[in-house]
């Protein structure tokens, strides 16, 4: 080392001599002082030490378990324990010794709540004499060793702190009263809890002394003790890492051996001085020396050290530490200080440190430039000189707001004045802390936002801009136009379209009376920047030095200098372009780009939308005229059942005109036989439970004729409505009806004319047939042959006339029609059809559902007659959950309905049946197993009676 021990560092000690094992732990403890990096931090044993000599009689824990054998032999109890609390818990005890009957009580846990030990805890002791379950009924430790009466006593350290409880416990209630109890306990309890508090202490001297050896081994830096003589007597790893000696080398050498041959002599001189210092003048210090290693090697380096008298002598200990690495890094730091002055006064942020009323103590150079004064001319000065005199408060405010909330960082944005007077806006960013000496200080580092807060300005204009739009996307690109050449500041603004050769400016701001909006393309800057198709801003300067001059007629005719545009994409062509122009020379910053493409983006939208609301007005058209020409009637009705709209065709066919028939219902057409039907369906519509309905009724036109219609209705959507409306189309079928009536005479003919008489000529041929038999037995085959074929005519007949019928169906008499139906089928041949009908269910049907209904069930038994063969058929109409429900059932031959192909229409034309009902058709069949078809028909809710 390059110094010797000086003797004004160290102290003498005057106590008396203590045992060696103590000199040892004093050692120990001294020397782990030693391994902290700053004199500050010291290791505090005494009072560890002193719990070791008041506890040198004590025998551990063997001790603790004779004391509650002895105790509950004492006082006769079977259970007696001591507890300390579990480590991090105030809710449980763990046993350190226990007492069982007449044995060791195994380890065990105790919860505090509802317990006796939690009494104990609370109030320092408690006592049961006996019917201590009673007490305490859900405590189950108590319950399961059949305790009956308890006593114990609170354990307190030295600190007097709770640290666990002594208690006994007994089967049987106690003998002994409670004054003898609470004495006897409270002997056995100060031992017991003195000798707890020993053992820990013993435990934590333990921990201590191995925690002291790891760390010295593991420590990175050297720990050296020397004796009185100077020779080492203690080395760790890191001594022999950085002086390169190991420790057998080391342990006995002087400590000479560690620091270059020129200081040597001193430090010896400074160990003789040492030798003769008192206690009270030894002490300890840090040294910056220089070391040598092993191999010659010199070092700079950092001594902790410490020196202290014992029974021994006088004793020193030194932690020492390579500082290399750190003078390098003080080196490094001083040019890093002189770098960072350079940041601090040169970066582009203004800084500042302010006293808590505002004066200036500390402004970078740059920030004393942003606002054009020298350094001398803010510190020592008023912060508010920087500021409007209506904000001074406000800075006050936040100033005193940071100061009394240290380490909490504060954001704000105001203005500053220049000393010029121009007005910039900054953000500032303040933190109060404590300089050196404790004062509090505000670091306030400002940067400047005004091109930021141009840019919310503009996005603020921008917004309420869009905020004004309104339906006419003219308009609304005028307002665009208009706002560009605002906010660049610009002589005049234009959105120009090409349209073929023509150049057609439909958005104008600030143009002169003289301007013309319409041009030839040809040699103007819109028209070649927006053929060119390039979506970067341009910007043309000096425009009287360029072709422009000649080829376009705005730039000399308003002596213009500067153009800027920006092109409007439609899809993907080009169609205009946005330009702000200007009769002086101009540079577009960034954010005016950002600006003119913004602005271009939201005038392609409105071309867009103009392109759309033509499209829309085409159609609109097409629209009208379809409805116009359309070859049926079509009206659109809203939910007040009143008429907005009717087609030529339907006009015709009631013989009112469009104005007549507009504003009015149905009812001033309809036939009121037919108008109660069709009121329900209208209402059921409106009210949404039902989607279409198809109804066929009677018209009575102006003129007073009647004719068929056949109504289609489905829901339609116009813009300007917000209700449902209904779109009705309307087909004149009075021919059809007509073509049905003519069906109905035929069927009729068929039965009552044809067919009886088939039936007299078959009798006769019978008739001649007997007769003939006894005379030619072969003439009477032959007319066997006629008979049987006139019975396969007269089947035939019977099977075709039910097809031929349609039943006139009026409201309440779907049962006649269904049983005229299987009446018919039954005399055609199909033998005894079962039917079942519920009249009030079959009595709730429409009209216009009946005919469907009937069809289905027609085409059912039609089906069954054909496929079934010899079955027995049954037909059931009733209620089913809320549903009318028709069932047709066959038990014949049936079918799978996934193999069956049919080149019919049958199912199919009952399917459709179906659906226009709004009724699920559901065909269920087995081969050898019959066949079942059922319609389920949603019924409307009952209407509200008065």
């Amino acid at each position: 080392m390059t110094t010797p021990l000086d003797p004004d560092l160290v102290t003498t000690n005057d106590h008396t001599s203590l045992p060696p094992e103590t000199e040892l732990a004093q050692l120990r403890a001294r020397v782990a002082e030693l391994e902290q990096r700053s004199a500050e931090r010291t290791w505090k044993n005494d009072a560890l030490e002193a719990l070791a000599f008041d506890t040198a009689a004590a025998t551990g824990r063997e001790f603790l378990q004779a004391l509650v054998r002895q105790l509950a032999l004492a006082l006769d109890t079977q259970y007696a324990f001591v507890t300390e609390w579990v480590p991090g818990r105030t809710d449980r005890l763990r046993t350190v010794a226990g007492w069982s009957g007449n044995c060791a009580a195994d380890p065990l846990e105790i919860n505090l709540h509802d317990s006796p030990c939690q009494q104990v805890m609370k109030d320092g002791t408690a006592l049961f004499a006996q019917g201590i379950r009673q007490v305490f009924p859900q405590n189950t430790l108590l319950s399961s060793i059949g305790v009956e009466s308890y006593m114990g006593v609170v354990l307190r350290n030295s600190e007097g702190q709770p640290t666990g409880h002594l208690c006994v416990m007994g089967v049987t209630p106690f003998l002994f009263d409670a004054s003898q109890g609470t004495a006897i306990l409270n002997v056995f309890a100060r031992r017991a809890a003195a000798e707890i508090e020993r053992l820990l202490a013993e435990e934590t001297l333990k921990t201590s002394e191995e925690q002291f050896r790891a760390i010295v081994e593991s420590a990175t830096d050297a720990i050296i003790l020397a004796d009185h003589a100077g020779r080492i007597i203690s080395w760790n790893n890191a001594s022999e890492r950085i002086f390169g000696y190991s420790m057998e080398e080391a342990l006995g050498q002087p400590l000479t051996i560690l620091m270059p041959a020129r200081y040597r002599s001193q430090h010896e001189q400074g160990l003789a001085r040492m030798g003769e210092m008192s206690q009270s003048t030894l002490g300890r210090k840090m040294l910056e020396l220089v070391g040598i290693t092993k191999e010659g090697r010199e070092f700079p380096l950092e001594l902790s050290l410490a020196c202290w008298r014992s029974r021994d002598g006088l004793f020193f200990s030194g932690i020492i530490r390579d500082i290399s690495e750190r003078t390098r890094a003080e080196t490094a730091l001083k040019a890093s200080d002189q770098r960072y002055q350079f940041l601090y006064e040169n970066n582009p942020s203004m800084y500042f440190t302010l006293a808590q009323e505002g004066t200036i103590l500390a402004v970078n150079q740059y920030g004393a430039n942003q606002l054009g004064y020298n350094l001398e001319e803010l510190i020592g000065h008023s912060i508010l000189r920087l500021f409007d005199a209506h904000d001074h408060q406000t800075v006050l405010e936040q100033l005193s707001i940071c100061a009394s909330n240290p380490t909490k960082l504060f954001h704000w944005e105001i203005q500053k004045i220049r000393k010029s007077g121009v007005r910039i806006w900054v953000r500032e960013h303040a933190l109060a802390i404590q300089d050196e000496t404790g004062t509090t200080v505000i670091l306030v580092v400002c940067e400047d936002i005004t091109a930021h807060k141009q840019v919310e300005l503009r996005l603020q204009k921008i917004n309420a801009c869009f905020l004004r739009f309104g339906s006419d996307p003219l308009a609304n690109i005028n307002r665009l136009t208009a706002l560009g050449g605002e906010l660049l500041g610009g002589t005049c603004a234009l959105y120009s379209r090409l349209e073929g050769t023509l150049l057609r400016s439909i958005g104008q701001w600030q143009t002169p009376p003289d301007f013309n909006p319409v041009d030839q393309a040809d040699g103007h800057l819109c028209a070649d920047l927006i053929k060119k198709g390039d979506d970067h801003l341009c910007t043309v300067r000096h425009l009287a030095n360029t072709s422009y001059v000649r080829t376009d007629p705005n730039v000399s005719r308003y002596q213009l200098q500067t153009y800027v545009g920006q092109i409007v994409i439609r899809g993907k062509d080009p169609i205009g372009s946005l330009c702000v122009v200007f009769q002086h020379d101009f540079v577009p910053t960034e954010a005016d780009e950002g600006l003119m493409g913004i602005l271009a983006s939201a005038i392609e939208t409105e071309e867009e939308r103009m392109q759309a609301q033509e499209a829309l007005r085409t159609s609109e058209v097409q629209w009208r005229q379809f409805v116009a020409d359309a070859p049926v009637g079509l009206v659109i009705m809203d939910n007040q059942q009143r008429l907005l709209s009717a087609n030529k065709t339907f006009c015709d066919l009631t013989g009112y005109s469009e104005r007549e028939v507009v504003g009015n219902t149905y009812a001033l057409y309809t036939h009121p036989d037919d108008l109660p039907d069709n009121l329900i369906l209208t209402n059921a519509f409106f009210e949404d439970t039902r989607s279409s309905y198809t109804y066929e009724k009677r018209y009575i036109r102006k003129s007073g004729d009647i004719i068929w219609v056949a109504v289609t209705t489905t829901g339609i959507e116009l813009p300007g409505h917000t209700g449902p409306l209904m779109l009705a189309v309307v087909e004149d079928i009075s021919e059809r009806k007509r073509v049905t009536e003519e069906r109905e005479r035929i069927s009729q003919d068929l039965h009552d004319d044809v067919l009886q008489s088939l039936y007299a000529v078959g009798m006769g041929l019978e008739h001649m047939r007997q007769r003939i038999s006894r005379i030619s037995p072969t003439n009477a085959r032959r007319l066997d042959g006629s008979v049987t074929q006139l019975n396969g005519v007269i089947r035939q007949v019977r099977s075709f006339i039910p097809r031929m019928q349609t039943p006139a169906i009026q409201q309440g008499a779907f049962d006649q029609a269904l049983l005229a139906i299987v009446q018919s089928l039954t005399v055609a041949g199909a033998g005894d059809i079962e039917l079942a009908i519920d009249k009030s269910v079959a009595d709730g049907l429409s009209r216009t559902q009946c005919g469907p209904v009937l069809s289905i069930a027609k085409e059912a038994l039609s089906n069954s007659l054909r496929h079934a063969g010899d079955a027995h058929r049954r037909i059931t109409v009733q209620l089913y959950r809320g549903k009318f429900r028709l069932e047709v059932f066959d038990d014949g031959k049936g079918f799978s309905p996934t193999a069956r192909k049919s080149s019919g229409m049958g199912l199919a034309n009952m399917r459709a049946r179906a659906r226009k009902l709004g009724a699920r058709l559901t065909i269920r069949s087995r081969p050898k197993k019959g066949t079942q078809v059922v319609l389920d028909i949603p019924l409307p809710a009952p209407q509200a009676t008065a």
